[in-house]
């Protein structure tokens, strides 16, 4: 125990003496992270308020319902968020993807309503660029929301049918139901109000 102390005491002593030891701790951790964060930039990583894209909507259906969807791209709660662009076709809006004119499309294929009214399976496609998959992702969220809402009305139809509403006041019933929000939804928000710079990011860990 005496040596590993002696060993110990003697190398806090080197390191006391040797001036560059406080350059390797503290000095030279803060250059590289001033140089780190003017080659970044004064943000690491997007800002969350500065997030926006542009979408098109491939509506082959032309129903009600398709039409209802591309109302929700253009709702306040999505303004500053999404630029939404009307197309007809999907094909379409696969060449918009391919030419980079667009970040997401949105596929609404023909019988969408149909399939809902039915109580069947409705897909609704969502394609993003590979090279911007968070966009893609947001996309996909939308498309979900939108999605989850309509599988509540129709539950919310299909339970007051069986509690013995009439059948002659299911379309009144569903225009009532599609009115009201989904009760729980569950949202992601970030702790950060403001972007870290990469002083802030890089500094800490090579200091230490």
């Amino acid at each position: 125990m005496r040596v590993a102390l002696a060993i110990a005491g003697k190398e806090l002593r080197q390191r006391i003496r040797d001036r560059s030891a406080i350059f390797i701790a503290f000095i030279a951790p803060t250059l590289i992270a001033g140089i780190i964060s003017a080659a970044f930039g004064s943000g690491f990583g997007p800002n969350p308020g500065d997030v926006h894209f542009s979408a098109v909507v491939a509506d082959a259906d032309h129903t009600p319902l398709s039409e209802a969807f591309t109302r929700v791209l253009h709702s306040p709660q999505l303004k500053g968020l999404v630029r939404p662009l009307r197309t007809t076709a999907p094909d379409e809006a696969l060449r918009e993807i391919d030419r980079h004119h667009t970040d997401v499309a949105f596929v609404v294929p023909s019988g969408f309503q149909a399939a809902v009214n039915a109580g069947g399976k409705a897909t609704l496609t969502v394609i993003g660029r590979a090279d911007l998959s968070i966009y893609r992702d947001i996309g996909q969220a939308i498309a979900t929301s939108f999605t989850q809402q309509i599988s509540a009305d129709r539950l919310a139809v299909v339970a007051a049918i069986r509690s013995g509403v009439r059948p002659t006041n299911v379309a009144a019933l569903a225009a009532a139901a599609a009115q009201q929000p989904v009760p729980i939804d569950v949202a992601d928000r970030g702790l950060a109000k403001h972007p870290v710079s990469g002083a802030n990011y890089f500094g800490p860990g090579m200091a230490m």
